[in-house]
């Protein structure tokens, strides 16, 4: 008897569990929903890697002249910049990408064998 009670136990709080989460899934996605069907376009919702920006200065930081190089190009439409120095982490992402979608393998050349007789 106690074996059932027990079981009985854990498939109902497995059940409250698995509503809860359903219905909170719902909750968010719908809000999700409700975001992106705007039409206003947010920039914070785009994301650009750049490299090797020009400087118009030496006396000016990496970060001034990202800025004044994209205020120069897109004057409405900019809205931030974020430098990365660390290189590590950057590199770590790259590479975790790149195993999770490897390049499709090339195709060998195969070498002509040249017989002298």
């Amino acid at each position: 008897m106690r074996l059932w009670a027990f079981l009985l136990s854990v498939y109902w709080v497995s059940f409250v569990t698995y509503f809860v989460l359903w219905k909170s899934y719902k909750h968010v996605s719908n809000l999700r929903a409700t975001a992106r069907s705007t039409p206003d376009v947010k920039p914070e919702e785009f994301a650009v890697l750049v490299r090797d920006v020009p400087r118009s200065s030496p006396d000016e930081t990496i970060k001034d002249s990202v800025d004044s190089y994209f205020r120069a190009l897109h004057p409405n439409t900019f809205y931030r910049s974020m430098v990365v120095t660390d290189h590590t982490k950057v590199l770590s992402t790259l590479k975790m990408l790149r195993e999770r979608d490897p390049p499709p393998p090339q195709k060998k050349k195969k070498k002509k064998k040249i017989y002298n007789k």
